[in-house]
């Protein structure tokens, strides 16, 4: 599964965060749910504009916004200075 076809980066609704198109709800919000026990069945009766596959694309996401973070705190560790274009053309295009 493609995760970027069913997640927008830096929609103007939620400040830049990866987002589910058409609701204002974050990845990381998501994630936040799963993480606190919630199971598919609940997000998606709490949520019903989401679907199965736009939550799978959610859980997509995890393994690439983890190395992004890491990849971040290794550059700002060196001092290395980051720009959008950097971390768009590397990880969300």
């Amino acid at each position: 599964m493609d995760w970027r076809q069913h997640i927008n980066f830096g929609t103007k609704k939620i400040a830049s965060k990866p987002a589910v198109p058409e609701t204002r709800l974050s990845v990381e919000f998501l994630l936040g749910l799963f993480a606190a026990g919630w199971t598919e069945k609940q997000v998606l009766e709490k949520y019903p504009e989401l679907t199965s596959s736009k939550l799978c694309a959610v859980l997509a996401t995890a393994p690439e916004l983890l190395e992004m973070i890491d990849r971040t705190r290794e550059e700002v560790k060196i001092g290395k200075k980051l720009s959008f274009e950097d971390v768009k053309g590397d990880v969300w295009e």
